[in-house]
């Protein structure tokens, strides 16, 4: 979906989830990203409109997640797909994530609630990320130790930096230094 833009005399190229210029690849200010989004605002959700597939939907929300003037789209896109498949924990752990960048970490916490039980890192992770905004210690490490238990500690970066953010923030939660991660 690649999109072309002239505004003051400037090219500017859209990928489908970021911009930059034509000529020198470097990426607009924030304020001219705003402009050219509601440029090209009408085209891009009538592409988004047209797809139906809650992965698709998924993947394009987790791209726009990260780029500058989309979470409101990315937000909007992760919403329709967990609608189109409410049981995905994929698509759940997603939208909980752009919730979490959106300060809105209680949905977060309400959206992923029935998909407790599911044994998925990334959603587990997010769990207990949103618990650690609300400053819900005791759920955050119950969550983050399962996602750790269940990784046995393999790519869990992101696992390790909420156990690290617990730590620091409730050390009393964990005994000692010699705790186990997923123990």
């Amino acid at each position: 979906m690649k999109q072309i833009v002239e505004y003051e005399g400037k090219r500017y190229v859209w990928t489908g989830t970021t911009w930059y210029g034509e000529r020198d690849f470097m990426h607009p200010p924030s304020g001219i990203i705003h402009i050219l989004n509601s440029l090209i605002a009408d085209s891009v959700n009538e592409a988004d409109d047209a797809i139906t597939c809650p992965r698709e939907l998924c993947r394009l929300a987790s791209a726009l997640r990260d780029s500058k003037g989309q979470l409101k789209r990315a937000l909007r896109l992760a919403y329709r797909a967990n609608q189109l498949a409410p049981d995905d924990a994929g698509i759940a752990s997603v939208l909980s994530s752009i919730l979490r960048l959106s300060n809105r970490s209680e949905e977060a916490i309400a959206i992923t609630d029935k998909l407790e039980h599911v044994n998925y890192v990334p959603l587990l992770t997010s769990r207990a990320a949103a618990f650690c905004d609300l400053e819900q210690w005791p759920a955050a490490l119950k969550c983050v130790r399962r996602a750790l238990a269940i990784s046995k500690g393999k790519d869990s970066g992101e696992a390790l930096s909420v156990w690290q953010r617990i730590r620091a923030n409730a050390p009393e939660l964990i005994a000692d230094n010699k705790t186990k991660l997923g123990g």
